[in-house]
């Protein structure tokens, strides 16, 4: 019951679309030591005609004229300690992260058009790394429990992979390099 509970609340995460206009960030932070690095590298630029997009973790299909530009960030922590580093260059990318209990860390680095990830952590202790290069990659995490590990690498054309792990010390890495791949992890203990 608790994983079902934990896929639904990762791919209700994952219905962002991507929105064209000037980079966005929206960070919220409640209680102590929190710390955000955040680099922002992008304009506006119609790209034309794309390759058909992928409805994967309820990320919508990329249509056949897609205006990118706006990357955006949203970040929310609350507890103690958590740490996030993301690192945007290009256009559209969007990149939502939640973060609840305390020292989590999240690394994301977004290069490329079109890239986006939703990761969710809720414990303490965990550890998620992303990096994605390319044209549409697509990456959902959710992470509850302790001294969890996720680390995602994703170079190519529309590439997906969505990880929910529920307990402790669990650990998956999971490398996509080429087009169309597609990866499912569901662990817990």
């Amino acid at each position: 019951m608790e994983m079902r509970l934990l896929i639904i609340l990762l791919l209700a995460l994952a219905t962002a679309p991507v929105m064209a206009g000037e980079p966005q960030q929206s960070v919220q932070q409640k209680a102590e030591g929190q710390k955000i690095s955040k680099n922002h590298n992008g304009s506006r630029s119609d790209l034309g005609a794309t390759e058909p997009g992928m409805a994967v973790a309820g990320f919508p299909e990329l249509s056949d004229r897609a205006v990118l530009g706006q990357s955006q960030v949203d970040i929310l922590q609350e507890g103690n300690s958590n740490y996030v580093n993301a690192a945007q260059k290009g256009m559209g990318h969007t990149l939502h992260i939640e973060q609840q209990g305390n020292q989590n860390v999240i690394t994301a680095k977004q290069s490329g058009n079109g890239e986006a990830a939703r990761i969710q952590q809720a414990g303490d202790n965990n550890l998620v790394d992303v990096t994605q290069e390319g044209f549409a990659n697509r990456a959902a995490i959710s992470q509850l429990g302790q001294g969890n590990t996720s680390n995602v690498e994703q170079i190519g054309l529309h590439n997906s992979v969505v990880i929910s792990q529920g307990g402790n010390g669990l650990m998956v890495s999971v490398r996509q390099h080429g087009n169309y791949n597609q990866a499912y992890v569901v662990q817990g203990n």
